[in-house]
């Protein structure tokens, strides 16, 4: 029920993020702060409202949908993924350009 009191039709679909990448993001290429709980990495956070995030290569490599272990709230989709996105019209999300490293290294 919409604040309104309208009802929305059709078929509608949560989804949760369940399988998170390892070592996906790239700290020191991203805009992210690392915050450790006794000297181990306990989660990432976010610099700005829209961080510029670097991604590795090799972790997400193959993935339509991913989103790193320590940064759950940030779910990324591929290129292809978010065209078809566009394509058939959906809404409700915010577009943040993230970036695949030219190496892991």
């Amino acid at each position: 029920t919409r604040p309104d009191g309208s009802t929305s039709t059709g078929d509608h679909y949560l989804f949760k993020q369940g399988s998170f990448v390892e070592d996906g993001i790239l700290p020191e290429q991203s805009e992210i702060r690392v915050n450790l709980w006794q000297a181990e990495v306990s989660h990432y956070t976010a610099k700005t409202l829209s961080p510029r995030l670097t991604w590795s290569r090799t972790a997400v490599a193959g993935r339509h949908l991913w989103a790193d272990r320590y940064l759950k709230n940030a779910n990324v989709v591929s290129d292809a993924l978010y065209a078809e996105m566009k394509a058939r019209g959906m809404k409700g999300f915010l577009a943040i350009e993230s970036r695949l490293a030219d190496s892991d290294a």
